[in-house]
């Protein structure tokens, strides 16, 4: 389902071009296109920082869920705003001590929802959050 308003069209296109290029077929290189060199990212689950931060992050994702995949299934978005409601699947190949998981080829499934803010055509601003009691359990396991 999509919600959107007209004059926010243009950054719903941004944004979804940015997930599938950057995050569903893991072109880090890619960052440049869709973020600002502004971007400023207010995850908890990234480190503090910029785009760099953020393409470094998710390169070290990929490697540890190489297969790692997010269906957008829900997108609300208004003026320079774009929530994407998301559900990433992947097979953990490799250790993730930021989440205590040790890799054991676990299966992860959680559900993420990414605030976008959009500003002359890229990506300035990103918050989300995410259901953890997925990697929770897994990182339980581990222990």
């Amino acid at each position: 389902m999509i919600v959107t308003s007209k004059e926010s069209e243009p950054n719903v296109e941004l944004v979804l071009n940015a997930i599938e290029t950057v995050f569903n077929r893991h072109n880090v290189g890619a960052v440049d296109e869709f973020f600002s060199e502004s971007f400023v990212q207010h995850s908890p689950y990234v480190p503090a920082g910029g785009k760099q931060e953020l393409a470094q992050w998710w390169q070290r994702t990929v490697q540890a869920i190489p297969d790692i995949y997010g269906a957008v299934e829900h997108v609300v978005a208004t003026r320079d705003c774009v929530a994407a409601f998301r559900t990433l699947k992947g097979t953990v190949k490799r250790d993730m001590p930021e989440l205590g998981i040790k890799a054991d080829g676990q299966q992860l499934e959680f559900r993420v929802v990414h605030l976008f803010q959009v500003s002359d055509g890229k990506i300035v601003a990103h918050w989300e959050t995410m259901d953890t009691g997925p990697a929770t359990r897994l990182a339980m396991k581990s222990a």
